[in-house]
This record gives C-alpha cells, sequence and structure tokens, in this order.
C-alpha cells in the first residue's frame, strides 16, 4: 500500500468528488481510496485520481462512545489513514463545533475493497484523551502521522500521542 500526504490538484476530477471535505488517500491495489468528512466518513474509490466513484462510508452511526464522550456530536470528520502489518487504521475525529470537548477515534479493517468478504470497519474506539481539553478556546482535534524508525505518532492539535508500531 502507497499513502499519500497531498492534496489533490486543482485539476478536473469526474464523478462523485463533490462534498470532499479534509480527505486523506490511501492506495491499495489498483485503486485509490479517499476517506473524507461528512456522511459517517464517505469512501470514493479511483483507479487514476481524476474518475471517482463513491463506494461506502465507515460508520452507519456514531459510535455509541463518541456520544457520550462528546454531547451533540452529529458528525464523524477529518479522518486519516494509514497501512501497517496487514492492517488498515483510520483515525478519525468527534467533536461539536464551538466547544472544547473533542476525541479521536480508531477504526480498522484488512481490507479497503467493499467487494472483498473480508471487508468490515471494526470501530475500536477511543484513542485520545483530547476529549476534555483545557484552555483552548476551540476544542476540534485533526490527526497527522509520524512515523520515526519504530514509533508511530499521531499528532492531534496542541497534543503528540506516540505509540510503538507494534502496539498498533
Amino acid at each position: 500500500m502507497l499513502m499519500l500526504f497531498i492534496t489533490l490538484a486543482a485539476s478536473a476530477q469526474t464523478g462523485d468528488v463533490t462534498h470532499v471535505h479534509d480527505p486523506c488517500i490511501i492506495k491499495c491495489g489498483d485503486y485509490y481510496y479517499i476517506y473524507s468528512t461528512g456522511d459517517r466518513i464517505a469512501i470514493r474509490r479511483s483507479p487514476d485520481l481524476t474518475f471517482w466513484h463513491f463506494m461506502d462510508k465507515v460508520f452507519e452511526d456514531i459510535p455509541a462512545w463518541g456520544e457520550r464522550e462528546v454531547p451533540g456530536v452529529s458528525n464523524i470528520w477529518a479522518p486519516d489513514i494509514f497501512y501497517n502489518e496487514g492492517i488498515c487504521y483510520l483515525y478519525y475525529s468527534l467533536s461539536t463545533f464551538g466547544s472544547n470537548r473533542s476525541c479521536i477515534g480508531l477504526a480498522t479493517n484488512t481490507t479497503l475493497d467493499p467487494a472483498d468478504p473480508n471487508y468490515k470497519w471494526l470501530d475500536k474506539g477511543k484513542v485520545s484523551d483530547e476529549c476534555k481539553a483545557k484552555n483552548r478556546e476551540n476544542g476540534h482535534v485533526e490527526i497527522g502521522f509520524i512515523l520515526d524508525q519504530s514509533t508511530f505518532c499521531i499528532c492531534a492539535i496542541a497534543n503528540l500521542n506516540k505509540f510503538q508500531a507494534s502496539s498498533l
């Protein structure tokens, strides 16, 4: 798998690419996949980064733990994805606009192809303690990754959490 940390070029895109916010892109097999904010993390697929097709969404509903931790949450947003040792890790944010209550959650899958019989997103719950952010006017969190030898760092606004690659 190839992860691309890019923003799509300002060129003509075709297919279902409207309302793609906070995109992250990963290549798996012959396809590129975009995961984006909106509609419970929308998934689109393309063979060439130009022609896109809506495939699925990661979640049918907001996870129950997220509704408890972030009262009033109405969407799942700002996903980021990476692949490690046969597992796709999709981190996502839960927040309410203008509040200082946010969480980062994790969902995993062994394949990105919805046609694969093993395709199933499993929510692993909260991985960040950003839920009770203090002294922050706007408590939203967004995710990014840094790989430093055997340690993955998950970066969130005003926070950096480190995990050993083997513990992911």
